[in-house]
């Protein structure tokens, strides 16, 4: 006995969690299961209030019929029940009638549809077994009507859960029956035969309806997942994320049920895209997107809302306690390498949280303070989550006045160049300037250019502000001397389009300059991350003349396998290794080989950062041809840079003169 038990315990469970497998519907998937259920209440719904309203008419009637019988105290009782619970249900639909009705349901709300759906049955199945044999004949064929018809009421309201239909049904049908077996009359055996008829083409109608609902909810989820779903990943999208919240915050308004929100930048990714190639930090994404759902419970939603960015929705986890066991989860999960082309390459992962409804209950809010969090995560030094605070919104909201701020002074051309003089290292004469973008913010004063070309390139302006770079300065070199020329630095943002072609080539032509003036900066990660793109432009300037200068060599990872295809006239020893080259031998030792490949190659050798005059000798020593750094001067304006070009040449005047 207990082993049909338990498989009829388990197909319950299976109907409960809207599995229909039993009906011939294959219900594989988590998400499937709850948008079904949602399907499945909302039907159930449309027909709430007027069965109610049914139940509640047939009560009165009933009571009407046995209110001349000796039962009519406990009939009373009876109606009172049915009334009081029929009319509960009435007003509680009622209420929620106006309110949107989610696309995703919890377990829950259909195991509530199959309790009422079953109390109602238990009530109408009480009313044959106490009145029916005390009942005068008129009353036992409004009793036994009245029972027939709820069973096709409750079969017609109930059919898209055949859970809460059956269990209406069962008790309703057995009491049906033993109405019939109680009736004095000689076609009992016949009233028999057609309620056995009746309710198998009752249980038909609600499996084929159950059945085609199931289809239909399938075919839709496939149909809205191919909008809603990253290709790559298979995580949700921004717009499929979006959705999921409305939902979770449906699920909230209705029902209660918190959730957080995690938002997840990984560490170094920037890294592994430029220096791997794409087609590396894809099969990263894909992997890390694989990592997350391991950390999941079935119930919580992944979503790739960026590049490198991943969001998750941990539903029922609106407490701190129960979101920062999903974090931690998943940073334990990043201290694994990933291979990644036959590579173990270690990437970590920040997380930012916000808790709905503790820190807000609509989307743009819960991401915007999951994205505070996650900044200030980052800011702490990474590999770690933070859980978002009133301190960090004023932190975004101080990052989104610099970002309207950044726009209008791009806009606006309240930005300004100064120029850092490149000059020889043997004689220290002028050879050209770099051209550095400025920005004197009105409240906020100078701001670093480390802190506005990244947030350029982040919000997207970075080719506005690259072009008024180059026109700008194409500008103030045009008033130098010949032999000066004008550095500028390009992002690698500049080096997907054509456009860059386009902006240098209007600006030479409006100042009569020659392009063998202009040098064009680049970086190891620009032509990595744009290879193909980069070089083709590269190649293309070099026919007009332009020089092209690696700028910050030796920071990279795979800076020879690029040089000797490119077309270059210039390598830029970065800083770093040229302000610590008398104090670390290694620094010492890369400088050397630089110099002694650059020549080989027939290259010009700069060397950044020079800050005191024993840097200047050694790198001298080494065979670098030019120098830049405070040793020589600080980037100064145009203004200031046309009086240090003018003492020079008085200086070579007077030195010819004598």
């Amino acid at each position: 006995m207990a082993r049909p038990a338990n498989k009829a315990l388990a197909k319950i469970a299976d109907l409960l969690h809207g599995d229909l497998t039993m009906f011939g519907v294959s219900m594989p998937q988590k998400a499937l299961r709850d948008k079904l259920r949602a399907e499945q209440v909302s039907i159930v719904a449309r027909y709430t209030q007027g069965m109610m309203l049914a139940n509640i008419f047939n009560a009165c009637a009933l009571l009407a019929a046995l209110w001349s019988t000796p039962v009519r105290g406990e009939a009373t009782l009876w109606a009172f029940f049915l009334i009081t619970f029929a009319t509960f249900l009435y007003l509680k639909r009622r209420a929620n009638a106006g309110r949107p009705a989610p696309t995703v349901m919890p377990e829950r709300v259909v195991v509530l549809a199959t309790v009422n759906a079953a109390v109602i049955g238990l009530i109408w199945a009480a009313l044959p077994f106490f009145f029916f044999a005390s009942a005068p004949q008129g009353a036992q064929l409004v009793i036994l009507s009245m029972c027939v018809g709820m069973l096709f009421c409750g079969a017609l309201s109930l059919a898209s859960i055949p859970l809460a239909a059956t269990a209406f049904l069962t008790p309703l049908s057995f009491s049906t029956a033993f109405a019939i077996i109680e009736m004095n009359s000689a076609y009992r055996a016949l009233l028999a035969c057609l309620l056995i008829a009746y309710q198998y083409v009752v249980m038909r109608g609600v499996v084929t309806y159950a059945a085609q609902t199931a289809r239909k909810t399938i075919a839709q989820f496939e149909s809205d997942e191919l909008a809603i779903t990253d290709s790559l990943t298979g995580a949700l999208n921004r717009k499929g994320l979006r959705n999921q919240l409305a939902e979770a915050l449906a699920r909230l308004d209705r029902y209660g049920d918190g959730f957080a929100v995690f938002c997840l930048d990984l560490d170094g990714f920037k890294v592994v895209n430029d220096h791997h190639g794409h087609a590396a930090g894809d099969d990263l994404l894909r992997q890390v997107a694989d990592r997350v759902r391991s950390c999941m419970r079935d119930v919580d939603l992944l979503a790739r809302i960026g590049g490198d960015e991943f969001a998750v929705i941990g539903v029922q986890a609106s407490k701190p306690e129960q979101a920062i066991i999903v974090a931690e989860r998943v940073l334990k999960a990043f201290t694994a390498p990933f291979a990644i082309e036959g590579r173990q390459l270690h990437v970590g992962i920040s997380i930012g949280v916000a808790l709905a409804p503790s820190d807000g209950t609509d989307i743009d809010g819960l991401l915007e303070k999951a994205d505070a969090a996650l900044y200030n995560a980052k800011r702490g030094g990474k590999g770690t989550y933070d859980f978002f605070t009133r301190e960090h919104d004023d932190l975004v909201r101080e990052r989104r006045v610099l970002e309207a701020q950044l726009r209008s002074a791009i806009r606006n051309r309240e930005m300004h160049l100064e120029f850092q003089p490149i000059v020889s290292l043997a004689t220290g004469a002028l050879e050209g300037f770099e051209a550095l973008a400025r920005w004197n913010n009105p409240g906020r004063g100078a701001v670093s250019p480390s802190v506005f070309i990244p947030l350029a390139e982040e919000i997207g302006v970075i080719q506005e502000l690259g072009e008024w770079v180059v026109k700008e300065a194409v500008r103030v070199a045009s008033r130098w001397p010949e032999h000066l020329s004008v550095a500028i630095n390009a992002s690698s943002i500049q080096f997907r389009t054509p456009r860059l072609l386009a902006v240098l080539h209007d600006a030479l032509s409006q100042h009569n300059m020659p392009a063998g003036r202009v040098e064009i900066e680049i970086t190891e990660s620009t032509l990595i991350a744009e290879s193909e793109s980069a070089i083709s432009l590269l190649k293309t300037l070099r026919q007009w003349g332009v020089k092209i200068a690696l700028d910050d060599f030796g920071t990279g990872y795979s800076s020879l396998r690029y040089i000797l295809d490119l077309p270059l006239d210039k390598i830029k020893i970065d800083k770093s290794f040229v302000q610590t080259c008398l104090d670390r031998p290694v620094s010492g030792t890369l400088i050397r080989a630089v110099v002694c490949m650059a020549r080989d190659l027939g290259l010009i050798i700069t060397a950044e950062g020079i800050e005191t005059a024993a840097h200047a000798e050694f790198l001298l020593r080494q065979g670098c041809d030019q120098a830049q750094g405070f040793h020589y001067h600080r980037p100064a304006p145009a203004d200031e840079v046309d009086i240090l070009i003018a003492n020079e040449a008085k200086s070579r005047q007077e030195a010819r003169a004598a």
